[in-house]
């Protein structure tokens, strides 16, 4: 897989994570526990993945910097 796909594919696992962790606990998960829920050992490549969806518009923000601030809009 190269190394944009790879991302892509990461990016889509973060997405689902968030919309599953939401969907089962009624609010959303932290970076760390997006991080323990994927196996990913850095908060900063998931804090890249999220940050690639808040520009594609699939998640927003109103209170940007606070803990499960954000929502899924698409």
């Amino acid at each position: 897989m190269k190394k944009d796909e790879y991302r892509e594919f990461m990016i889509n696992k973060v997405y689902s994570y968030c919309v599953d962790y939401h969907l089962r606990h009624g609010y959303m998960p932290s970076v760390r526990e997006i991080c323990t829920g994927l196996d990913i050992k850095s908060t900063g490549t998931v804090c890249k993945y999220m940050q690639k969806l808040f520009a594609r518009k699939v998640f927003v923000t109103e209170n940007p910097g606070n803990a499960r601030a954000f929502r899924i809009v698409k």
